[in-house]
Parts: C-alpha cells; sequence; structure tokens
C-alpha cells in the first residue's frame, strides 16, 4: 500500500504504538525494546556487548572436538578429586600438630571441626595467647 498523504491522528497512533514498547539506550540514545533495556541495565544489546567485553572482540567459540576434550579434562579432574579424601587437608594438620609442629589457633580449629574432634581443654597461657592473637 502506497502512502498517498499525512494523517496526523494514525501516524501519532502507530508511532504510539511502537514507542510504548520502546526506550532509549542510556549511552548511544538509539530506540530498543524495554525488556532488552531492563535486561541490560538500560543499555541496548550493542552497546552492553561493549559494555561487558570492554570493546574487545567477542573470542569465537571452541570447535565441537575442542569443546570435547575441555569436557574430558574437566571429567578427570573431578574424578581424581572424588577419589581423593576431601578432608586430607585437616588430617595432614593434625599430623603436623601431633608431630609437634606449631599450629596457629585458626589452623587447630579448622582441623579439629572437620575431623569432628573435640579439643583438649586450654591451660590458662594458652587462653591468654589466644585472646591475645585475636
Amino acid at each position: 500500500m502506497k502512502r498517498t498523504g499525512f494523517d496526523e491522528h494514525s501516524d501519532r497512533q502507530l508511532a504510539n504504538e511502537f514507542l510504548a514498547g520502546h526506550m532509549q539506550c542510556r549511552r548511544c540514545a538509539n530506540t530498543a525494546e524495554r525488556e532488552t533495556l531492563s535486561s541490560y541495565g538500560g543499555m541496548c544489546g550493542g552497546c552492553y556487548t561493549y559494555y561487558v567485553t570492554g570493546g574487545r572482540p567477542i573470542p569465537p567459540l571452541p570447535s565441537p572436538q575442542k569443546r570435547r576434550q575441555i569436557l574430558q579434562r574437566l571429567r578427570f579432574v573431578l574424578e581424581q578429586r572424588n577419589e581423593q579424601d576431601p578432608r586430607e587437608w585437616a588430617r595432614r594438620l593434625q599430623r603436623r600438630e601431633e608431630a609437634g609442629e606449631p599450629l596457629t589457633l585458626f589452623q587447630r580449629e579448622a582441623w579439629r571441626r572437620a575431623l569432628r574432634v573435640r579439643a583438649p581443654a586450654l591451660s590458662p597461657s594458652e587462653r591468654e595467647e589466644a585472646f591475645d592473637a585475636a
């Protein structure tokens, strides 16, 4: 349909319908949908991408083969972690303390909490030392 003239009423109605769901980007002042602006902190998609990347180009996605390799490495690391004792760090601290190595109050409390071992009663001098360290 070819436009033959100017109809102020229909043109204003058309513009109002369009603008009802659109607003201006706060950075570039281009018109964008309200949902987009709401999702991106008042910025259009282009400005938000520029903001997030710092102006650097977005690198391409790795190839499917490269993604499989990454997932295999991740799976291997996670499987190794599951085979290890998750409280090994606490057991190492316990062995260090039993060997006579001085540990901080935090280290002693941490391994005892992790291994659910009740701490021995502190002597008065140890209590003063712990209070002074805090």
